[in-house]
């Protein structure tokens, strides 16, 4: 009987270690994501039929996922960005007829979200192996700083510095997959989608809100991320 005892006391807890969902029984990841956008969108649709630059931007993600079963889990997101994408406006006059001037904006975002991450499929066993699919919602408020025109007396188009902050609502989806190196670390890789929307029904036309609503709109709307973490608990 004392036998039988010992051998029990072992075993229930390999058993109920087993059945904790997460790989080798860990719940908690942190990785930090980098994420690669393009404005290619905004580029193909330039309304005033001249080349718009094709730029490439970096957004900066800090991710804590907790898994909750061997299918699901749930992600806090922090992302930063600091962006000085390149915008124009028409400064057109009557003395120096219709032109066009780039814009320079220096502007700086940050944003919370929570996403639920799914792990479909019977490639994986459990989560955060394998392809995973994430939705997600979150908030992002900005600050930015950029040049704008206003006719003088005259009609003549006059440059000013104009310095705006905002926040905006966020939706999206994510497609990827995550690889478990020596049981310690995550690699990532993954398509995301997002659709960032004014937490207002309009945004101020003051040549630098609309400037800078669009570039998240359209830049962000389809990107690239790349991610390393750890398994902590």
């Amino acid at each position: 009987m004392k036998k039988l005892t010992i051998i029990l006391l072992l075993i229930v807890p390999m058993v109920l270690k087993a059945q904790v969902p997460g790989y080798q029984g860990k719940r908690l990841i942190v990785y930090y994501n980098l994420g690669v956008a393009s404005n290619f969108i905004k580029a193909l649709y330039f309304p005033y039929g001249y080349t718009y630059p094709l730029q490439f931007h970096l957004c900066h993600n800090l991710d804590a996922e907790y898994i909750l079963s061997r299918k699901f889990s749930l992600e806090g997101e922090f992302s930063f960005l600091e962006n000085k994408p390149n915008e124009f406006a028409d400064i057109s006059s009557p003395i120096y007829g219709s032109s066009v001037a780039s814009i320079p904006i220096d502007m700086v975002s940050t944003g919370f979200g929570v996403n639920c991450v799914f792990y479909p499929g019977s490639d994986n066993a459990f989560a955060p192996i394998g392809n995973f699919f994430k939705l997600k919602l979150g908030i992002k408020s900005y600050t930015a700083t950029g040049m704008t025109y206003s006719p003088d007396s005259l009609g003549n188009s006059v440059q000013s510095k104009k310095s705006v902050t905002g926040s905006l609502y966020m939706v999206g989806m994510e497609f990827g997959h995550h690889l478990v190196v020596k049981d310690k670390f995550v690699l990532s890789a993954s398509l995301a989608l997002d659709v960032n929307l004014p937490s207002s029904s309009s945004i101020s036309d003051d040549g630098v809100s609309v400037n800078v609503y669009e570039h998240m709109l359209f830049t962000y709307l389809i990107y690239l991320k790349f991610g390393i973490g750890g398994l902590l608990y």
